[in-house]
């Protein structure tokens, strides 16, 4: 109990530096398989085992190095305050390579998951999930994005998109249902080199970006607009003619 003014004002202290290490900061997750990463917005320490965030800015997530026999080349994640906003949702991992380095690349397959996540976001309906890159010959990318309650919670599949080997790109679209409460957003890109020589050493390089634009835009809405730009990208191909 707080009874005077000193143990008041302790308590209150308390409280406010329970609830601010409540709040979780976006953070970028890497994992092999068999070793795994999380990076939090801003966590830095002394520890050369952990990583650290490499970015000093509040929504920035920055990674660079090892992960288990995978080289990681610049993973940045990058979400509001710096991009879009609670209400209006924006979160990009900027264009990031990979290779599996290793001789344990020579002997089998290989895979790395990259996945971004942010909590508290609200409002929707619309989440419109683009991707694109470069995979190595015989790589195998896949693009995820989810809808869940805590940081990296996998509850709704929002899109998906997957390619091959050589240049990609793709776009997908999904339904924000509205959930009770504030709700976390997760991109997650998996790539798969095969085993061999094919494997061993080859780059694969992805760009992804996830938005939510705000309740003024409905799945009508963006269909109709959809199919506006359908129709003026006919126009201008026949006016080229």
């Amino acid at each position: 109990m707080c009874t005077k003014v000193k143990a008041a004002v302790a308590c209150l202290t308390v409280g406010i530096l329970a609830l601010a290490g409540s709040v979780e900061a976006s953070s970028i997750k890497i994992s092999d398989g068999s070793t795994t990463y999380t990076i939090a917005d801003g966590f830095t320490d002394l520890n050369p085992l952990t990583p650290d965030d490499l970015n000093p800015m509040t929504g920035a997530v920055l990674f660079s190095g090892m992960v288990g026999a995978w080289q990681v080349n610049v993973t940045l994640g990058v979400t509001t305050p710096l991009l879009g906003s609670l209400s209006s949702p924006s979160m990009h991992l900027t264009d990031f390579s990979a290779s599996c380095v290793l001789a344990i690349c020579l002997s089998a397959p290989s895979a790395l998951t990259v996945s971004f996540s942010e909590v508290n976001f609200g409002s929707g309906p619309v989440a419109i999930a683009k991707f694109g890159g470069v995979a190595a010959a015989g790589a195998t990318v896949t693009y995820e994005t989810w809808l869940g309650v805590g940081l990296f919670d996998e509850g709704t599949l929002l899109t998906s998109l997957s390619a091959g080997g050589g240049q990609f790109s793709g776009i997908d679209y999904g339904t924000v249902t509205d959930p009770e409460g504030p709700y976390s957003l997760t991109q997650k890109v998996r790539i798969a080199h095969p085993g061999g020589l094919a494997g061993f050493g080859a780059s694969t390089s992805v760009d992804a970006t996830l938005t939510v634009p705000d309740g003024g835009m409905t799945l009508s809405l963006l269909g109709f607009a959809l199919v506006g730009l359908g129709g003026l990208q006919r126009k201008l191909s026949t006016r080229r003619r």
